[in-house]
């Protein structure tokens, strides 16, 4: 064989074996990437992780903008947390924020779901930083996703008594 076919045959075997590795690598990721990798999402200032099944059935969210009132007062403590619940799962939660234009405090948070829970009875309660009670809600909204429930100038009004 002449020193240009050697070469040219060399250079030929090199890419072979590049292509070859290239792919060991990438089925190797294969396995551990689905593993190891878990997309997270923040409800609350608290981070969650979501699980596998989210990934596979993928999450939706719905805006909720509420102004609270407990015991007829509007709820301005920012230690005060609103939560939502699909069941006995908590799906969101947020603190109350001042709103200038407005002069009231209200909650601004994502409430998460997936397709099962288009259409389910979404439960709010606060969580009374005072007392460490959570006091439910008379109003309960219908988890609807990619809308919102509430603006700042036009918020979902939740009166509580606990």
């Amino acid at each position: 064989m002449s020193k240009g076919k050697a070469e040219h045959h060399y250079m030929g075997l090199f890419a072979i074996l590049a292509v070859v590795a290239i792919m060991a690598i990438i089925l190797a990721l294969a396995d551990i990437i689905p593993a190891t990798y878990q997309p997270s999402t923040n409800m609350g200032g608290r981070a969650v992780v979501v699980k596998q099944s989210m990934v596979e059935n993928p999450v939706l969210g719905q805006a909720i903008t509420a102004a609270v009132f407990l015991n007829g007062v509007m709820v301005s403590d920012s230690d005060n947390m609103l939560v939502a619940f699909i069941g006995p799962e908590e799906v969101g939660s947020g603190h109350p924020v001042y709103v200038p234009v407005t002069a009231d405090y209200i909650f601004e948070f994502m409430v998460y779901g997936d397709i099962y829970s288009i259409g389910e009875q979404v439960k709010l309660a606060l969580l009374d930083a005072k007392t460490d009670k959570l006091c439910f809600a008379k109003e309960n909204i219908i988890f609807s996703p990619n809308d919102y429930t509430g603006t700042s100038k036009n918020p979902l009004v939740l009166e509580i008594i606990c």
